[in-house]
């Protein structure tokens, strides 16, 4: 697997920006750098994405004030299941351990 800093153009990958409860999840930042699922993950600072979409600073700002991390990704559209399985287990666990800031299709 990728890990790159800066911006990377691929047309079959999504960008996110989640917020999570590391007590619940651990730390997601390693587990995409740690494990090679075969496809390119591109990991960025948030402020990245806050410097290019300044309205969602706030927001962002305020999920870090409830004690979630931050993380800012791509991730490759064959791997997006990640991103449902992580939904899954959020809803199945009371819908407040993981807020999906941005991402998907946007």
């Amino acid at each position: 697997m990728k890990i790159r800093n800066g911006y990377v153009s691929n047309s079959s990958s999504s960008s996110f920006v989640i917020a999570y409860d590391p007590l619940f999840f651990g730390n997601i930042k390693s587990f995409f750098e740690e494990f090679d699922f075969g496809c390119e993950t591109y990991i960025y600072d948030i402020k990245d994405f806050t410097d290019s979409m300044p309205n969602y600073k706030e927001k962002i700002d305020a999920m870090k004030a409830e004690g979630k991390q931050i993380l800012y990704f791509w991730l490759d559209h064959e791997f997006y299941p990640i991103m449902e399985l992580m939904k899954m287990i959020n809803e199945s666990n009371g819908g407040n351990k993981l807020v999906i800031v941005y991402g998907g299709e946007e």
